[in-house]
């Protein structure tokens, strides 16, 4: 059985709310608070640390978007997996940059919550987990090349890369190229763009 991790929801929604938490146990997670505003949820992480905190952008009293800055500035270390209505990449984009661990659109876990189940295991175990959907995307990967996508999404070096996967730098830069290549993009940086803009879910390791 999966090592049991603890979480704090907020979210406004409490019939919702509940219906997650408790699908959530299902998968050996366990609710240690949960908060309907970030007011509630500031107060909540004084008393007890989850593994993940898993936050609603829209909320009356204090809303997501200021609750996710005083966390980030109270407990930098805090691993927060943001939840929206939106599947928008420029939103995903900018929770990205700023810290947050995770991004999921509300819309893929009204359906099947054992998708947040893995973002919340794979962000407790130092990875990222962004996800988004694009089932038209004609682009056909490499097994290895969708191995290499993570740390180019976290923007390792050719050298640190073949370091994590054991092989030679000369095959890594190869599939970078391979990769770049593919996808009409010059650097990392642009990488990063078009993955957020074409919606692929990718699992990225923090630098």
């Amino acid at each position: 059985m999966s090592p049991l991790l603890t979480v704090i929801y907020v979210d406004d929604q409490p019939r919702y709310r509940k219906s997650v938490l408790q699908e959530l146990k299902e998968h050996n997670i366990m609710p240690i608070g949960e908060a309907s505003n970030g007011v509630e949820c500031l107060a909540l992480l004084k008393k007890v640390v989850p593994h993940v905190i898993i936050l609603d952008l829209e909320m009356p009293i204090m809303d997501g978007n200021e609750t996710f800055d005083k966390i980030k500035k109270l407990y930098p270390g805090m691993n927060v997996i943001i939840l929206s209505q939106h599947d928008d990449n420029g939103v995903m984009e900018n929770y990205m940059r700023r810290g947050a661990k995770g991004y999921l659109p509300k819309q893929f876990i009204d359906t099947e919550v054992g998708i947040l189940a893995e973002g919340i295991r794979a962000v407790n175990g130092g990875k990222t987990f962004f996800y988004s959907y694009d089932p038209t995307s004609p682009i056909k990967y490499t097994k290895k090349e969708i191995d290499l996508m993570p740390y180019i999404l976290d923007h390792k070096t050719s050298k640190e890369i073949a370091t994590e996967l054991g092989m030679e730098e000369k095959k890594v830069n190869k599939l970078k190229s391979q990769l770049h290549k593919k996808t009409d993009s010059r650097n990392a940086t642009a990488f990063v763009s078009y993955s957020l803009k074409k919606g692929l879910k990718y699992l990225g390791k923090n630098k």
